[in-house]
């Protein structure tokens, strides 16, 4: 998983002339390297002006939050569509090293209001989180 992301600034005022925005984030994905001067660092991606400024920005050791859906088929029931509309609730830390996945299957309410557990926290905090809760 990544461990950084570029932010990129093009003019301020030719933006709000357009009605977009001047900044964008790219995350980076150590499958797809990108380049700081690649086009989609370094063009604005809804009018396609030229960055004026790229930064680069290190993730901090945040808990990632996944939500799995569990939808599959089953080789043994006569539908063979099984699980669908549940979810799997997964955390991780950022380089993906370390994760845990939840042991029983969500609702889509359920997991999005567990998931909210997990928010803005490190992940050292949600690793105790995640064994208080017996997830």
């Amino acid at each position: 998983m990544a461990n950084s992301f570029y932010k990129s600034c093009s003019s301020l005022i030719k933006a709000e002339e357009d009605g977009v925005q001047s900044f964008w984030f790219t995350v980076l994905n150590p499958h797809k390297p990108v380049t700081k001067d690649s086009d989609e660092v370094c063009k604005n991606p809804w009018n396609g002006d030229e960055a004026i400024t790229v930064s680069e920005n290190y993730f901090l050791d945040n808990c990632v939050i996944s939500i799995r859906p569990a939808h599959s088929h089953d080789g043994y029931s006569k539908s063979r569509d099984v699980y669908k509309m549940e979810y799997f609730l997964e955390i991780s830390n950022n380089d993906e090293s370390v994760r845990y996945s939840s042991r029983r299957l969500y609702n889509w309410d359920t997991v999005i209001a567990l998931a909210a557990l997990f928010r803005n926290i490190s992940f050292t905090a949600a690793q105790r989180v995640w064994i208080a809760k017996k997830l």
